[in-house]
């Protein structure tokens, strides 16, 4: 895969081929990864900025809950639990 700008300034990921045809034809040339990262991100950065705008979100409104992290069990602490309940269901 190679990074190009065309002519009329877009820019884009295409394969091999097609980027060395638009680059000979004239009609495009190769540019770093980085450039295109930074327009890609660019363009989602305005779109966000721009549909708080218009909703009229205040951004204090707006809040990103952290993910709650399950803690994981051992297969020690499984299996004593599983012990535990079938001395209860015994027990029953």
């Amino acid at each position: 895969m190679k990074c190009i700008k065309y002519t009329d300034g877009k820019v884009t990921r295409v394969n091999d081929s097609l980027a060395e045809t638009m680059v000979n034809s004239g009609r495009a040339i190769y540019i770093p990864k980085s450039i295109w990262k930074m327009e890609i991100r660019d363009v989602v950065a305005v779109t966000i900025e721009k549909a708080i705008e218009i909703l009229g979100i205040d951004i204090t409104e707006v809040s990103v809950k952290p993910k709650k992290k399950r803690e994981k069990k051992t297969k020690k602490e499984i299996k004593s639990e599983k012990n535990k309940l079938k001395k209860q269901e015994k027990i029953v």
